[in-house]
C-alpha cells in the first residue's frame, strides 16, 4: 500500500529542515546523482530537530502499517539540477520493511516520484509517501530545474537495527 499525505509537515518546518541541511552541507556526501546529510552527521541539536520529525513519520508508520516499525536510517538529501534515480528497489540496507519521502520545497521543475505502475508523485510542500520501498519498484524523475530537498526516511521491523 501506498500512502499519500498531503500538508503532513507544515511549510514552516520544511523551511528549517532546509536551513539545517545548508548549516551542515560540508557534511553532506555525493550518492549518485544526489548529495544527502545523513542523521549521523549532524549535530547534537540539529540532530535532535530532524529526529523529533522522524518520530512523526514513524508514528504515522505504525498507524497505518502496524504497531512494530522502528526508524532505521534518516537523511535530508539535495537533488540539483539534473539530478534523478532510476528505477530501484530499497535494498541498501538490511531488514528495511518501509520508506518515506517528504517533499521540503516545490520551487523546482521535474523531481516528481515514479511508480513502476505509472503512478507518479507530483512535488509538494509537506507532502509525504510512504510506501515498501522493498515491494514498490520506485524512480525520481530527472529536475529540470532547482534543486530539490526532501527527507528520506526508511524503517525496519528489526528493533537491534533501530536508531
Amino acid at each position: 500500500m501506498i500512502v499519500i499525505e498531503k500538508d503532513f509537515i507544515p511549510p514552516q518546518i520544511c523551511e528549517e529542515m532546509i536551513s539545517l541541511y545548508n548549516r551542515n552541507k560540508r557534511r553532506m556526501y555525493k550518492h549518485d546523482y544526489s548529495f544527502p546529510l545523513h542523521i549521523d552527521d549532524l549535530s547534537f541539536q540539529d540532530k535532535d530537530d530532524l529526529k523529533r520529525l522522524a518520530f512523526r513519520h514513524l508514528a504515522k508508520c505504525s498507524s497505518v502499517y502496524g504497531d512494530d516499525i522502528y526508524l532505521q536510517s534518516y537523511e535530508i538529501v539535495r537533488w540539483p539540477k539534473n539530478s534523478k534515480k532510476d528505477f530501484h528497489y530499497d535494498s541498501g540496507m538490511e531488514d528495511t520493511c518501509l520508506a518515506s519521502i517528504t517533499y521540503l520545497n516545490d520551487g523546482y521543475r521535474g523531481g516528481e516520484t515514479l511508480f513502476e505502475d505509472d503512478l507518479s508523485i507530483k512535488p509538494c510542500i509537506g507532502k509525504t509517501i510512504f510506501f515498501d520501498g522493498n515491494r514498490y519498484h520506485h524512480a525520481v524523475n530527472r529536475v529540470a530545474g532547482g534543486d530539490r530537498y526532501t527527507i528520506a526516511i526508511w524503517y525496519t521491523h528489526n528493533l537491534l537495527r533501530a536508531k
